[in-house]
């Protein structure tokens, strides 16, 4: 499965979710902004897309994209050379 193939599932996983990610923001080695505002001003900046995560503690399906497709080197690079990735918690943030 190629690297945006496995984007778009993960992209979708995420959209099924109806909570967003943990307080802090995954440990995975994604350039993660934790505020969708200085998310926006990176994006703004670089020209680049953002890319936002939702999950919570609570959310299985959000822990397994963080800890599988989210995790993968390959993946990892794609996402920080094309976007700014952005990880919220719906259950924390406005």
């Amino acid at each position: 499965m190629t690297g945006a193939k496995r984007l778009w599932i993960g992209m979708l996983i995420v959209g099924l979710c109806t909570a967003a990610a943990v307080a802090a923001a995954p440990k995975n080695g994604l350039n993660w902004q934790k505020d969708i505002f200085a998310g926006h001003k990176e994006s703004t900046r670089t020209g680049k897309p953002m890319l936002l995560v939702f999950g919570a503690d609570w959310c299985v399906f959000c822990k397994k994209l963080e800890q599988t497709t989210l995790a993968e080197p390959e993946m990892v690079k794609y996402i920080n050379e094309n976007f700014v990735p952005v990880h919220l918690d719906l259950d924390r943030e406005k």
